[in-house]
Protein backbone atom coordinates (compact mmCIF):
# COMPACT_ATOMS: atom_id res chain seq x y z
CA UNK A 1 0.00 0.00 0.00
CA UNK A 2 1.15 3.34 -1.05
CA UNK A 3 0.55 6.19 1.41
CA UNK A 4 0.26 10.11 0.51
CA UNK A 5 0.74 13.17 2.34
CA UNK A 6 0.51 17.08 1.80
CA UNK A 7 3.43 19.05 2.32
CA UNK A 8 3.11 22.19 4.41
CA UNK A 9 3.35 25.47 2.05
CA UNK A 10 6.65 26.29 3.87
CA UNK A 11 8.01 22.84 3.00
CA UNK A 12 6.94 22.81 -0.65
CA UNK A 13 10.21 25.32 -1.82
CA UNK A 14 12.17 23.17 -0.02
CA UNK A 15 10.97 20.22 -1.39
CA UNK A 16 10.83 20.93 -4.88
CA UNK A 17 14.55 22.90 -5.14
CA UNK A 18 15.83 19.09 -3.81
CA UNK A 19 13.74 17.47 -6.36
CA UNK A 20 14.76 19.44 -9.09
CA UNK A 21 18.35 18.55 -7.83
CA UNK A 22 17.92 15.21 -8.09
CA UNK A 23 16.41 15.53 -10.89
CA UNK A 24 19.11 16.29 -13.67
CA UNK A 25 20.56 14.28 -15.88
CA UNK A 26 24.22 14.89 -15.70
CA UNK A 27 27.08 15.25 -15.99
CA UNK A 28 27.08 15.08 -18.57
CA UNK A 29 24.84 17.93 -18.83
CA UNK A 30 22.17 18.98 -21.27
CA UNK A 31 23.07 22.63 -21.96
CA UNK A 32 21.44 25.50 -23.18
CA UNK A 33 23.23 28.79 -24.68
CA UNK A 34 21.93 32.50 -24.33
CA UNK A 35 24.01 34.54 -26.39
CA UNK A 36 24.57 37.00 -29.47
CA UNK A 37 28.03 38.64 -30.21
CA UNK A 38 31.77 37.63 -30.75
CA UNK A 39 32.20 37.76 -26.80
CA UNK A 40 29.70 35.22 -26.11
CA UNK A 41 31.03 33.10 -29.03
CA UNK A 42 34.65 32.26 -27.68
CA UNK A 43 32.23 30.62 -24.45
CA UNK A 44 30.15 29.08 -27.69
CA UNK A 45 32.86 27.61 -29.38
CA UNK A 46 34.78 26.11 -25.73
CA UNK A 47 30.78 24.41 -25.04
CA UNK A 48 31.04 22.75 -28.86
CA UNK A 49 34.10 21.43 -27.95
CA UNK A 50 33.47 20.15 -24.69
CA UNK A 51 29.87 18.86 -26.39
CA UNK A 52 32.39 16.58 -29.07
CA UNK A 53 34.40 14.90 -26.05
CA UNK A 54 31.14 14.00 -24.12
CA UNK A 55 32.66 13.96 -20.98
CA UNK A 56 30.68 17.42 -19.65
CA UNK A 57 28.27 18.10 -22.45
CA UNK A 58 25.79 15.55 -24.07
CA UNK A 59 23.45 17.94 -25.85
CA UNK A 60 23.62 21.64 -26.92
CA UNK A 61 20.95 23.67 -28.09
CA UNK A 62 21.36 28.04 -28.97
CA UNK A 63 18.65 30.45 -28.20
CA UNK A 64 19.39 33.77 -30.09
CA UNK A 65 17.08 36.81 -30.44
CA UNK A 66 18.26 37.27 -34.43
CA UNK A 67 19.60 35.14 -37.04
CA UNK A 68 22.71 37.27 -38.40
CA UNK A 69 24.45 37.83 -35.09
CA UNK A 70 27.45 36.07 -34.69
CA UNK A 71 26.59 32.90 -32.42
CA UNK A 72 23.13 32.20 -34.40
CA UNK A 73 26.15 32.21 -37.84
CA UNK A 74 28.30 29.64 -36.03
CA UNK A 75 25.35 27.72 -34.71
CA UNK A 76 24.26 27.42 -38.16
CA UNK A 77 27.55 26.43 -39.94
CA UNK A 78 28.33 23.80 -37.44
CA UNK A 79 24.12 22.67 -37.08
CA UNK A 80 23.54 23.10 -33.64
CA UNK A 81 20.07 23.37 -32.93
CA UNK A 82 18.67 27.08 -32.36
CA UNK A 83 15.55 27.96 -30.24
CA UNK A 84 14.53 31.38 -31.31
CA UNK A 85 13.71 34.05 -28.15
CA UNK A 86 11.67 33.77 -26.73
CA UNK A 87 11.33 29.96 -26.25
CA UNK A 88 8.52 27.63 -24.82
CA UNK A 89 8.39 25.97 -21.87
CA UNK A 90 8.57 22.72 -24.23
CA UNK A 91 11.68 23.95 -26.43
CA UNK A 92 13.70 23.51 -22.75
CA UNK A 93 12.31 20.21 -21.38
CA UNK A 94 15.14 18.00 -20.72
CA UNK A 95 17.72 20.57 -20.49
CA UNK A 96 19.79 20.70 -16.87
CA UNK A 97 21.25 23.83 -17.04
CA UNK A 98 21.14 27.84 -19.12
CA UNK A 99 24.36 29.41 -20.10
CA UNK A 100 24.42 33.37 -20.82
CA UNK A 101 26.84 35.11 -22.68
CA UNK A 102 26.12 39.08 -23.72
CA UNK A 103 22.84 37.79 -24.47
CA UNK A 104 21.32 41.16 -24.11
CA UNK A 105 17.80 40.44 -22.85
CA UNK A 106 15.96 40.09 -19.26
CA UNK A 107 14.91 36.51 -18.84
CA UNK A 108 11.61 36.19 -17.14
CA UNK A 109 11.56 33.41 -13.82
CA UNK A 110 9.26 31.24 -16.17
CA UNK A 111 12.53 30.52 -18.16
CA UNK A 112 14.67 30.52 -15.23
CA UNK A 113 12.77 27.78 -13.30
CA UNK A 114 13.12 25.89 -16.30
CA UNK A 115 16.24 24.67 -15.89
CA UNK A 116 16.98 22.08 -12.90
CA UNK A 117 20.52 23.80 -12.00
CA UNK A 118 19.37 27.63 -13.09
CA UNK A 119 20.77 29.59 -15.51
CA UNK A 120 24.68 30.73 -15.01
CA UNK A 121 26.01 34.40 -17.02
CA UNK A 122 29.04 34.94 -17.65
CA UNK A 123 29.82 39.10 -17.38
CA UNK A 124 32.69 40.98 -18.39
CA UNK A 125 33.57 42.74 -14.98
CA UNK A 126 34.88 42.02 -11.26
CA UNK A 127 31.17 42.16 -9.70
CA UNK A 128 29.67 44.39 -8.35
CA UNK A 129 31.55 46.70 -10.37
CA UNK A 130 29.92 47.94 -13.86
CA UNK A 131 26.96 46.37 -13.51
CA UNK A 132 25.18 46.85 -17.08
CA UNK A 133 25.24 46.46 -20.80
CA UNK A 134 28.66 48.09 -21.63
CA UNK A 135 31.25 47.00 -18.81
CA UNK A 136 33.67 46.70 -21.20
CA UNK A 137 33.61 50.33 -22.56
CA UNK A 138 33.31 51.92 -18.96
CA UNK A 139 35.60 50.13 -18.15
CA UNK A 140 38.57 51.39 -20.88
CA UNK A 141 36.95 55.17 -20.17
CA UNK A 142 38.15 54.94 -16.27
CA UNK A 143 41.77 54.32 -17.64
CA UNK A 144 40.89 50.95 -15.11
CA UNK A 145 44.50 48.91 -14.34
CA UNK A 146 42.62 45.75 -13.53
CA UNK A 147 39.35 44.00 -14.78
CA UNK A 148 38.36 40.61 -15.41
CA UNK A 149 35.07 38.05 -15.76
CA UNK A 150 32.78 36.71 -13.01
CA UNK A 151 30.54 34.03 -12.84
CA UNK A 152 27.02 34.23 -11.57
CA UNK A 153 23.82 32.87 -10.87
CA UNK A 154 20.70 34.77 -13.13
CA UNK A 155 18.19 35.76 -10.79
CA UNK A 156 14.94 37.40 -12.48
CA UNK A 157 14.04 40.75 -13.29
CA UNK A 158 17.31 42.47 -12.05
CA UNK A 159 20.62 42.51 -14.27
CA UNK A 160 23.69 41.58 -12.84
CA UNK A 161 22.83 41.01 -9.37
CA UNK A 162 23.20 37.52 -8.77
CA UNK A 163 25.43 35.22 -6.27
CA UNK A 164 28.23 34.71 -7.62
CA UNK A 165 30.27 31.24 -8.19
CA UNK A 166 33.57 32.44 -9.69
CA UNK A 167 35.97 34.92 -11.50
CA UNK A 168 39.40 35.97 -12.66
CA UNK A 169 41.45 38.48 -13.37
CA UNK A 170 43.77 39.76 -15.41
CA UNK A 171 45.82 43.35 -16.05
CA UNK A 172 44.70 45.97 -18.88
CA UNK A 173 47.67 47.89 -20.68
CA UNK A 174 47.98 51.50 -20.45
CA UNK A 175 46.97 52.30 -24.23
CA UNK A 176 44.81 49.33 -24.33
CA UNK A 177 41.58 49.54 -26.54
CA UNK A 178 38.44 48.33 -25.78
CA UNK A 179 38.17 46.31 -28.92
CA UNK A 180 41.25 44.23 -27.74
CA UNK A 181 40.15 44.04 -24.10
CA UNK A 182 37.00 42.66 -25.46
CA UNK A 183 39.14 39.60 -27.01
CA UNK A 184 41.40 38.62 -24.22
CA UNK A 185 37.84 38.81 -21.97
CA UNK A 186 36.04 36.48 -24.04
CA UNK A 187 39.31 34.05 -23.77
CA UNK A 188 39.02 34.30 -20.09
CA UNK A 189 35.48 34.05 -19.58
CA UNK A 190 35.41 31.14 -21.98
CA UNK A 191 38.04 29.55 -19.71
CA UNK A 192 36.10 30.32 -16.30
CA UNK A 193 33.24 28.79 -18.06
CA UNK A 194 35.33 25.45 -18.49
CA UNK A 195 36.64 25.47 -15.52
CA UNK A 196 33.02 25.75 -13.52
CA UNK A 197 31.80 23.27 -16.00
CA UNK A 198 33.89 20.81 -15.04
CA UNK A 199 32.69 20.87 -10.85
CA UNK A 200 29.03 22.83 -11.92
CA UNK A 201 26.92 21.65 -8.92
CA UNK A 202 29.70 22.52 -6.69
CA UNK A 203 30.24 25.37 -7.97
CA UNK A 204 26.83 26.10 -7.72
CA UNK A 205 26.74 25.22 -4.08
CA UNK A 206 29.43 27.63 -3.17
CA UNK A 207 27.67 30.39 -4.35
CA UNK A 208 28.16 33.69 -2.54
CA UNK A 209 25.88 37.12 -2.85
CA UNK A 210 27.40 40.38 -4.54
CA UNK A 211 29.07 42.33 -1.59
CA UNK A 212 26.87 46.01 -2.22
CA UNK A 213 30.52 48.00 -1.45
CA UNK A 214 31.91 49.19 -4.47
CA UNK A 215 28.68 49.10 -6.74
CA UNK A 216 29.05 50.72 -10.33
CA UNK A 217 26.93 50.77 -13.20
CA UNK A 218 27.80 50.90 -16.91
CA UNK A 219 24.99 51.48 -18.75
CA UNK A 220 24.31 51.89 -22.55
CA UNK A 221 26.52 53.99 -24.88
CA UNK A 222 25.80 56.17 -27.76
CA UNK A 223 27.25 58.22 -30.54
CA UNK A 224 27.42 61.84 -28.72
CA UNK A 225 29.93 59.97 -25.99
CA UNK A 226 32.49 60.68 -28.98
CA UNK A 227 31.63 64.26 -30.00
CA UNK A 228 35.03 66.16 -29.57
CA UNK A 229 34.02 69.35 -27.39
CA UNK A 230 37.39 70.50 -28.31
CA UNK A 231 37.01 73.22 -25.33
CA UNK A 232 35.77 70.96 -22.86
CA UNK A 233 38.24 68.28 -23.22
CA UNK A 234 41.82 67.65 -22.83
CA UNK A 235 43.62 65.68 -25.32
CA UNK A 236 44.25 62.51 -22.94
CA UNK A 237 40.23 62.85 -22.11
CA UNK A 238 39.49 62.87 -25.69
CA UNK A 239 41.93 59.41 -26.53
CA UNK A 240 40.82 57.57 -24.06
CA UNK A 241 37.41 58.10 -25.24
CA UNK A 242 39.01 57.11 -28.57
CA UNK A 243 40.54 54.04 -26.74
CA UNK A 244 37.37 53.31 -25.43
CA UNK A 245 34.78 53.87 -28.02
CA UNK A 246 36.57 53.85 -31.87
CA UNK A 247 35.64 49.95 -32.51
CA UNK A 248 31.10 51.29 -32.26
CA UNK A 249 31.95 55.10 -32.27
CA UNK A 250 34.66 57.03 -33.61
CA UNK A 251 35.53 60.23 -32.16
CA UNK A 252 33.86 62.73 -34.50
CA UNK A 253 33.98 66.64 -35.62
CA UNK A 254 32.64 69.17 -37.67
CA UNK A 255 34.45 70.12 -41.09
CA UNK A 256 32.67 73.20 -41.91
CA UNK A 257 29.01 71.61 -42.02
CA UNK A 258 30.79 68.54 -43.02
CA UNK A 259 30.60 65.28 -39.91
CA UNK A 260 34.71 64.12 -40.10
CA UNK A 261 35.93 60.84 -38.03
CA UNK A 262 38.59 60.26 -36.62
CA UNK A 263 40.04 57.22 -36.77
CA UNK A 264 43.80 57.20 -35.47
CA UNK A 265 44.49 60.01 -32.60
CA UNK A 266 46.82 60.42 -29.63
CA UNK A 267 47.37 62.99 -26.88
CA UNK A 268 50.86 65.35 -27.66
CA UNK A 269 53.50 66.21 -25.33
CA UNK A 270 53.12 70.26 -25.99
CA UNK A 271 50.95 72.88 -25.91
CA UNK A 272 49.39 74.92 -28.22
CA UNK A 273 48.25 79.07 -28.24
CA UNK A 274 45.51 78.54 -30.50
CA UNK A 275 41.94 78.80 -29.68
CA UNK A 276 40.16 74.81 -29.05
CA UNK A 277 39.17 73.35 -32.02
CA UNK A 278 41.71 75.14 -34.65
CA UNK A 279 43.79 72.42 -36.68
CA UNK A 280 47.29 72.64 -38.32
CA UNK A 281 49.52 70.68 -39.90
CA UNK A 282 53.15 68.84 -39.26
CA UNK A 283 55.37 68.32 -41.95
CA UNK A 284 57.89 66.57 -39.68
CA UNK A 285 55.66 64.20 -38.72
CA UNK A 286 52.93 64.16 -40.94
CA UNK A 287 49.91 64.50 -38.86
CA UNK A 288 47.28 67.02 -37.68
CA UNK A 289 47.41 68.93 -34.82
CA UNK A 290 43.92 70.02 -32.92
CA UNK A 291 44.16 72.04 -29.63
CA UNK A 292 41.99 71.13 -27.03
CA UNK A 293 41.16 72.28 -23.26
CA UNK A 294 43.67 73.46 -21.53
CA UNK A 295 46.18 74.03 -24.71
CA UNK A 296 46.56 70.32 -25.05
CA UNK A 297 47.02 68.84 -28.43
CA UNK A 298 45.58 65.99 -30.04
CA UNK A 299 47.56 64.50 -33.06
CA UNK A 300 45.52 62.99 -35.66
CA UNK A 301 46.89 60.48 -38.56
CA UNK A 302 43.66 59.01 -40.28
CA UNK A 303 40.59 59.80 -40.98
CA UNK A 304 37.00 60.39 -42.66
CA UNK A 305 34.85 62.16 -43.70
CA UNK A 306 30.82 61.39 -44.50
CA UNK A 307 30.57 59.87 -47.64
CA UNK A 308 34.14 59.82 -48.51
CA UNK A 309 37.35 57.44 -48.38
CA UNK A 310 39.18 57.18 -45.38
CA UNK A 311 42.31 59.52 -45.70
CA UNK A 312 45.94 60.38 -43.81
CA UNK A 313 46.29 63.63 -42.44
CA UNK A 314 48.25 64.93 -46.04
CA UNK A 315 45.38 63.90 -47.77
CA UNK A 316 43.50 65.55 -45.68
CA UNK A 317 45.54 68.70 -45.92
CA UNK A 318 45.89 68.78 -49.88
CA UNK A 319 41.64 68.00 -50.35
CA UNK A 320 40.64 70.06 -47.77
CA UNK A 321 42.57 72.36 -45.82
CA UNK A 322 44.52 74.17 -48.06
CA UNK A 323 41.66 74.99 -49.63
CA UNK A 324 40.19 77.27 -46.84
CA UNK A 325 41.98 80.59 -45.51
CA UNK A 326 43.92 79.98 -42.58
CA UNK A 327 41.76 81.80 -40.40
CA UNK A 328 39.61 78.53 -41.07
CA UNK A 329 41.29 75.87 -40.16
CA UNK A 330 39.23 75.08 -37.00
CA UNK A 331 36.96 72.04 -36.33
CA UNK A 332 33.70 72.66 -34.97
CA UNK A 333 31.76 70.33 -32.24
CA UNK A 334 29.33 68.25 -34.62
CA UNK A 335 26.14 66.57 -33.54
CA UNK A 336 26.80 66.58 -29.56
CA UNK A 337 23.44 66.65 -28.48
Amino acid sequence: MIGFFILPKTCKPLFLGLFRRISTSGPPWSVIFFGSDNFALSSLQMLHKELKTGEHIKSLSVVCAYMKCPVAQYSLKNKINIIPWKPQKNQLQGADVGFVVSFGHLIPQSIISSFPLGMVNVHASLLPRWRGAAPIIHTVLNAETETGVTLMKIRPHRFDCGEIIGSSKLKIGPQEDAETLTRRLANLGSAELQSCLKSLTERLGQAKPQTETGVSYAPKVDASMSCCKWAEMTASQLHRRHLALHHVFPLHADWHGQTVKFLECAPMEKTSSSAPGFVDFSKKHRHLEVTCNKQSVLTVNQLKLSGKKVMSAMDFVNGFLKKVPVDLWKFGNGECG
